[in-house]
């Protein structure tokens, strides 16, 4: 419908940031490469909500 009034955003994507991993998981040593990922988890009788970070470390994948 926006569209077609003419109404539409361009998105521009850019990746500044560089891929320093390459794709390549492999480490000997820990807390050389490691991953993070956060969520949200709702709770509550009121839906509240929190936070949840994890980092992993990809010598032992451990959490």
């Amino acid at each position: 419908m926006l569209k077609k009034l003419g109404h539409f955003l361009k998105i521009q994507v850019k990746n500044e940031n560089k891929n320093l991993i390459q794709n390549d998981f492999h480490t000997e040593n820990l807390k050389e490469k490691m991953s993070t990922d956060f969520t949200f988890i709702l709770y509550g009788p009121k839906v509240r909500f929190l936070y949840l970070s994890a980092i992993m470390d990809f010598k032992n994948r451990e959490i």
